[in-house]
């Protein structure tokens, strides 16, 4: 049965697309409201973080265990789609590309800007590179969060692995704007969530050695394998490994466009660079589920 909730639940996010902020998540406000401002002064802060989490969790796993064998187990599978399409990302990834590299192949840089300043950190946007380099990191980290750390996590712990994920990200979104008291969950959120993607960016980075420069790619992995460099620059290093070879190496560790081409100009350079790590990363979840379920067969 797991391995037909993945694939149901795969096939439901990429025909409907990534679920939309509204009433699905209405509950975390007034949720992370009352857990701080009312258990983080009395128990303090691992108590809080604890209690934010886990007991939505755990009504989710007791909602599934009374479900789970109606009607010959079919609303117990139902149950288990349902938690993990709602543990898919939120961040509409292929609009943003779609916006994002229409505008900046315009030459419009304030126009593309416009687009992602909601999901990159502040960055002067005089500066075409240093814009483009965030941007491609938000968008190839975006895609992977949405369904490939959901996979990853719902094949070790299940559909309450997978919810665990997605509602430490929702909830410390949330918080990061909610004023100083909550703030301090943000941090300690923020810090659960970089061992969250721990596992699962190393496991698609091993993926990404298939789709091109293995060597290179592989060797960069090795170099990186137990750093504590952020998952999104993790990703990015990769990627570009793997568009590039060797030479994206300096390039994508300081920040800077690889001319891969000298014929070609840094903006048709920018897009393909964004296209590339999309499709890779798409590419790589297939390739992922292709590989559990032969190992669910053997």
């Amino acid at each position: 049965m797991p391995f037909n909730v993945m694939i149901l639940a795969w096939l439901i996010y990429h025909a409907v697309g990534p679920l939309r902020h509204g009433i699905l998540d209405a509950w975390l406000a007034p949720w992370s409201d009352w857990v701080t401002s009312t258990v983080l002064p009395k128990s303090g802060e691992i108590v809080a973080l604890l209690v934010l989490l886990l007991v939505p969790v755990a009504i989710a796993g007791g909602v599934i265990e009374l479900v789970d064998g109606l009607f010959f187990g079919l609303v117990g599978f139902a149950a288990h789609v349902v938690l993990l399409v709602y543990s898919t990302g939120r961040t509409p990834v292929e609009q943003l590309i779609e916006q994002y590299t229409h505008r900046y192949s315009k030459g419009d840089t304030q126009a593309a800007f416009h687009v992602v300043e909601n999901y990159v950190d502040q960055v002067d946007v005089n500066n075409q590179a240093a814009l483009h380099t965030e941007t491609r990191r938000m968008l190839a980290y975006e895609r992977y969060s949405a369904l490939f750390a959901v996979i990853v996590w719902f094949v070790i712990l299940g559909p309450l692995g997978a919810l665990f994920y997605r509602l430490s990200q929702l909830l410390s979104t949330r918080c990061r704007h909610q004023g100083e008291v909550c703030f301090i969950l943000h941090r300690r959120l923020q810090s659960l969530f970089y061992f969250l993607d721990w596992l699962p960016v190393r496991v698609l980075g091993l993926l990404f050695a298939i789709g091109g420069n293995a060597g290179a790619v592989l060797q960069q992995y090795k170099a990186a394998l137990f750093t504590r460099e952020a998952p999104h620059r993790f990703l990015d290093r990769l990627l570009m490994t793997s568009l590039y070879g060797e030479t994206a190496e300096q390039g994508a560790m300081q920040g800077d466009m690889v001319d891969a081409d000298a014929a070609s100009n840094e903006v048709v350079t920018a897009i393909r660079e964004i296209k590339f790590a999309d499709q890779l990363i798409r590419r790589s979840v297939v390739v992922g589920i292709v590989i559990v379920r032969s190992l669910i067969h053997f």
